[in-house]
């Protein structure tokens, strides 16, 4: 894709799906750095915390059907102006009130909003590049570095307004999805809704397909191991009083520097390798790192498993 071929408002559309997934990285990892604040906060269990992180994992999962479906009845700008605004309400709930059920339904939200957003991003920069892989790979490189950054403002605001930090952090986030929903309503994306073709047959059978379903298993598996390590890294370093909460933070971060380095050597090197192979390989890695990782008892060894771990990890994400 060469970007300055590309027609003003298609330029307009891909800086702003840029920017609004760099927020979604921003605000989908920040949860890992402020579940054990919000449960110090609200005096929650390891039971409520972990639900807390599935409601907003199934808020993710429901949005990918919903996000799919909805603009083929409102239109896609409408749509996504609507899922998108769920975070917003999310992260209000979070800072007002420790009600565990209200609490689960905030981050159950959250979730919606970061799969919608995902969906709309993907299938817009994929539709303007015309499925350019370079365009996709920086996209979600641009997620890892949200990601990335996602701790860092939750040290920074800790350490400024104390335990009630975490509370400022949501409320940055609510600012930035208000700016990212001005951003979604000025594109000028196709936003006609479409009228049920009710002659046309759906090809369903790819369902007979055994590699599908393979894929499907992997790629399921694989996101249940992401969410347990990128949502419970932080808290499992501080209750087994392994690190400082700050230090157990920055390890958050040197996960997604981890993956950001992972899936850059997938674009540049991922091609010499059969993706089978690779996949093999990185699924490998992704077990022993982890498995060291829960037995680091030091710094160095942590520093050392955490960065494999989320070298593998890289690897995976961008072959999916």
């Amino acid at each position: 894709m060469n970007y300055q071929n590309l027609s003003h408002s298609d330029r307009y559309i891909l800086l702003c799906c840029y920017f609004i997934f760099f927020v979604n990285g921003l605000y989908a990892m920040v949860f890992g750095a402020i579940i054990p604040l919000i449960s110090t906060e609200y005096q929650l269990s390891d039971t409520m915390s972990g639900l807390l992180l599935s409601g907003h994992q199934m808020g993710n999962l429901i949005a990918g059907l919903v996000a799919g479906i909805l603009p083929v009845y409102y239109g896609r700008k409408k749509s996504i102006l609507f899922l998108s605004s769920f975070v917003m309400v999310g992260f209000l709930i979070m800072i007002v009130t420790g009600n565990p059920i209200l609490l689960l339904s905030g981050f159950f939200f959250t979730g919606i909003s970061r799969g919608s957003i995902s969906n709309f991003n993907n299938k817009t920069v994929n539709d303007i590049s015309h499925s350019d892989p370079a365009a996709l790979n920086l996209l979600h490189s641009i997620f890892a570095i949200g990601a990335l950054i996602s701790p860092f403002l939750v040290i920074g605001t800790t350490n400024l307004f104390g335990h009630t930090g975490w509370k400022w952090v949501s409320g940055l986030m609510i600012v930035l999805i208000l700016i990212s929903q001005i951003l979604f309503s000025r594109m000028d994306v196709e936003d006609t809704v479409e009228e049920k073709q009710t002659q046309n047959v759906k090809d369903y059978s790819f369902f007979k397909d055994r590699f599908f379903w393979n894929a499907v298993l992997i790629l399921f598996f694989y996101l249940c191991a992401e969410s347990v390590i990128t949502g419970w890294l932080v808290k499992y370093f501080i209750d087994t009083n392994t690190l400082q909460v700050s230090q157990a933070q920055l390890i958050s971060s040197l996960l997604w520097l981890a993956i950001l380095l992972g899936r850059l050597f997938c674009v540049f090197y991922g091609s010499r390798f059969t993706k089978g192979n690779l996949i093999t390989g990185i699924s490998f890695g992704m077990t022993i790192f982890y498995f060291l990782l829960l037995n680091s008892t030091n710094l160095t060894m942590i520093l050392i498993s955490i960065t494999g771990l989320g070298f593998s990890m890289g690897g995976f994400i961008q072959q999916r």
